[in-house]
């Protein structure tokens, strides 16, 4: 015979496995829990973006982007440059705010001991939104920048 401390256990085992799948299932429609990046169409027009990547100590690499208009983000044009010319990024997503995090771009890797980080501008103003947000449109400039946070650039100081 099953001993009632046994069948108690099971019982608490169920529900909390109920419990949890619920959650997780609940996460997944709130959109907390994702499965990999959103595939965006290609019905539209290619459009041409001038990429530039400053290291911070004098190396500038520049690269012309042809991408679909679709699917024309700060991050889809990095990854398409990067995919072209063969240099690595190093990126994180993070889904609570639906975007990348670029910690490193050909082996140049954030530093916080010297207080330097990855960081973009677009057409000459810093990125005020994650990078997989920031659209961008025919003939613009994304500069990439190894340098400190610009937080006075969010506020419109240069």
């Amino acid at each position: 015979m099953i001993s009632r401390r046994v069948v108690i256990f099971v019982i608490i085992g169920v529900v909390v496995l109920s419990l949890s799948v619920a959650g997780i299932f609940k996460l997944i429609d709130k959109g907390v829990i994702t499965f990999g990046h959103p595939e965006i169409s290609s019905d539209n027009e290619t459009i041409k973006v001038l990429l530039i990547i400053d290291y911070g100590d004098g190396r500038l690499d520049k690269f012309n982007v042809s991408i679909d208009s679709g699917n024309a983000t700060v991050y889809s044009v990095l990854m398409k440059a990067s995919e072209e010319n063969g240099f690595p990024v190093g990126a994180e997503y993070y889904p609570q705010y639906k975007s990348h995090y670029i910690y490193s771009i050909n082996f140049t890797d954030q530093n916080p001991k010297i207080n330097k980080f990855w960081q973009y501008y677009i057409n000459g103003n810093y990125g005020p939104v994650g990078v997989d947000l920031q659209k961008v449109e025919n003939g613009d400039i994304i500069e990439w920048k190894f340098e400190e946070p610009q937080m006075g650039s969010l506020e419109g100081k240069k």
